[in-house]
């Protein structure tokens, strides 16, 4: 596609390090840089796509070229008195030559992904562990539409920047244990933190004063917006394992979360479940038969817990354009 480019940089760090016979600790972080020149397709009046189907065959959009040397040539898209050439004038559909080279869409994309975890062993049966990580982006985007456009005759420019950070903790205890030649237990006993903040800053400016000139300062009516969203939930969990013989496994597990999304005197809720297995074949030690050499019977009950979507609860205005 004439003047559509993509890059991604990506730059990634790992380190373990061994502090003590006990104590052991890891960072780990990763850059990425992605962006480039986007051309608008797909089923919109500035698209190339649907400039290339509700073109009539009788127009000729190259105007005698083709491809990248129809791109590259202005008398290709443009007439003598700046309006734009393609079927039916600028009413109906741009010309896709105009749309790969008038309608730019610009995005540049920061993002750091990064953790830091801690691990100790109290007993040989018994670890802690701590890991808390953040996702940071920032999105800044410029799109335009130069005056004779289709879908915007007096110009237009959109520019806006999105910031995002979340923010996950985790802190678990892990106990491993043979309580004696038959039983075994294993659990899970954890806290969870989540926290999750963007903003989006954008300006839209209208009818453009000179063309080709993709700059909000072109434009002589501009509106800007600022949304800002955030939410935090924090999580207390157990999950417990029971195993006798190899054979019989019962699971019992449970979370309590707290939601900023919620009403503050109602943002609370439990979800428990269990499950009970049998492995007969182990229990009958009928495991080398020809016929049926592994069967298990299992039985489980769950709730599942949600939240709701941030400012769901609460009746909000906006400003009237």
């Amino acid at each position: 596609m004439p003047n559509a480019d993509f890059a991604r940089t990506s730059v990634k760090a790992n380190l373990d390090f061994k502090i003590t016979e006990k104590l052991s600790a890891g960072v780990s972080a990763n850059y990425v840089n992605s962006g480039g020149s986007r051309i608008q397709r797909g089923s919109n009046i500035s698209g190339v796509t649907t400039g290339l189907f509700r073109n009539t065959p009788t127009f000729d959009i190259g105007n005698g070229k083709t491809g990248y040397e129809a791109a590259d040539d202005p008398d290709t898209y443009i007439l003598s008195d700046g309006m734009q050439r393609a079927y039916r004038g600028n009413a109906l559909n741009d010309n896709p030559f105009w749309a790969v080279n008038k309608n730019p869409y610009v995005d540049d994309v920061n993002r750091i992904i990064g953790n830091v975890n801690l691990g100790y062993e109290v007993l040989d049966w018994l670890k802690l562990n701590y890991k808390v990580g953040v996702d940071y982006f920032t999105d800044l985007r410029n799109f335009a539409w130069d005056i004779n456009s289709a879908s915007e005759v007096l110009g237009k420019v959109d520019q806006s920047v999105r910031t995002s950070n979340r923010i996950n903790s985790d802190f678990l205890i892990l106990i491993e244990k043979q309580l004696n030649s038959d039983l075994r237990i294993g659990a899970t006993i954890g806290h969870n933190y989540f926290s999750d903040k963007n903003i989006t800053q954008s300006s839209e400016g209208m009818v453009l004063s000179v063309p080709n000139f993709y700059n909000i300062k072109n434009a002589s009516q501009i509106i800007s917006t600022e949304n800002i969203g955030q939410t935090k939930f924090y999580g207390v969990f157990a999950d417990t394992r029971l195993v006798y013989k190899d054979y019989l496994f019962l699971n019992l597990s449970g979370r309590n979360d707290w939601s900023s999304t919620l009403p503050e005197k109602n943002n609370s809720f439990f979800y428990p479940a269990v499950s009970l297995g049998l492995e007969f074949t182990e229990m009958l030690d009928i495991t080398d038969s020809r016929i049926l050499s592994y069967g298990k019977l299992r039985a489980s009950y769950g709730q599942v817990g949600s939240s709701a979507p941030m400012y769901r609860t609460s009746t909000s205005y906006d400003k009237a354009v």
